[in-house]
């Protein structure tokens, strides 16, 4: 029992330890504050397929650039891909029951397209809580539950508001503010690690010379 219970805290600190960087965080804020140009204009809607593959590019290069030097690199364990595809389309599924039901509750008497538009704000706000989650109970990071609650709450007081405008205004605001938000920390978080893990004299001089 113990010998399982020291695992999983060393892969919670694992974890932790690997995103201590604060890129993960500047990439994701960085797709969500991008995210508000489909919501302006439809033409742009590809954005939604194009850029979380180009992401994971970006930030394992930065990765590469700054991190591994600094800490090193260690393969963690990742979950089976059909298993978080399931459990992501699961989760999606029940936040969209749950926001339907609060939705109806306290704007049952709009018509159906526009009670969906004003409540597509916390819809997004709850999908994010459970990445948030999912990352707090990965690394043991109080800062990811911290996320989760201004997400959910952000989300929940933007569609109580009713915003007079031919663009979804709630949810631009939301991604404004939580990609502006995590986008802060993420820098926050990065320059701290650059100066918490200088690199080597050997590192210096051969990334100077790249």
């Amino acid at each position: 029992m113990s010998a399982t219970i020291d695992l999983s805290k060393i892969e919670k600190k694992a974890y932790r330890d690997s995103q201590q960087d604060g890129i993960m965080e500047l990439v994701i804020g960085l797709f969500l504050v991008i995210m508000v140009v489909p919501q302006i204009n439809l033409n742009y809607v590809f954005l939604v397929l194009l850029l979380p593959p180009m992401f994971t590019f970006i930030i394992e290069r930065l990765r590469k650039r700054y991190s591994y030097p600094r800490i090193g690199y260690v393969k963690l364990h990742t979950d089976p891909p059909k298993e978080t595809a399931k459990g992501i389309f699961t989760y999606m599924i029940a936040v969209l029951v749950v926001v339907a039901i609060i939705s109806f509750i306290i704007s049952g008497d709009m018509a159906g397209l526009e009670r969906c538009v004003k409540w597509s704000p916390a819809f997004v706000g709850f999908t994010l809580v459970g990445a948030f989650h999912y990352m707090a109970s990965k690394s043991g990071s109080v800062r990811f539950h911290l996320f989760a609650v201004v997400s959910a709450t952000l989300g929940f007081i933007l569609s109580m508001v009713d915003f007079d405008s031919e663009f979804n205004f709630g949810v631009i605001i939301y991604l404004l503010i939580m990609g502006g938000l995590l986008v802060i920390s993420g820098i926050v978080r990065f320059i701290r690690f650059l100066h918490m893990y200088p690199l080597p004299e050997k590192e210096v001089s051969d990334v100077n010379t790249n």
